[in-house]
């Protein structure tokens, strides 16, 4: 859980460094997203795995492997956008757009989780006693 939250929250303070114009900084936060996001792609796919070989029902865990997956590629592509740029103290519109696009993927996995955790509420409020 932890790797996640470092994930969402260097890339979060990116796109406050980039509102405020130290774009050099939000360089250096996704750099370090990109550590946070990748432990949480691995241990998504391992959750993934695990819920695969025990015959569960996988579509979730698919669901959010494949997100964090999404996740990684964005910070890697907009960090490597932002480095031939670094000099210029400039955010190329792809590096924009991918930490724009990296909000929304965090966007679908905060609903993911959500809706998860209403179904098992609702499945151990349902269970006899």
């Amino acid at each position: 859980m932890s790797a996640r939250v470092v994930g969402f929250s260097f890339v979060a303070l990116a796109g406050v460094c980039d509102v405020t114009g130290a774009h050099g900084a939000a360089f250096y936060m996704l750099l370090i997203a990109v550590c946070g996001i990748a432990v949480a792609a691995l241990g998504a796919a391992g959750e993934w795995l695990e819920a695969r070989n025990q015959r569960a029902a996988a579509g979730s865990p698919a669901t959010v492997a494949a997100l964090w997956s999404v996740a990684l590629v964005l910070a890697v592509l907009g960090s490597s956008v932002r480095s031939a740029e670094l000099d210029d103290g400039v955010v190329p519109t792809l590096g924009g757009a991918a930490l724009a696009a990296s909000f929304a993927v965090f966007a679908m996995l905060g609903a993911l989780s959500l809706g998860s955790q209403r179904r098992r509420r609702s499945a151990s409020a349902s269970r006899p006693r």
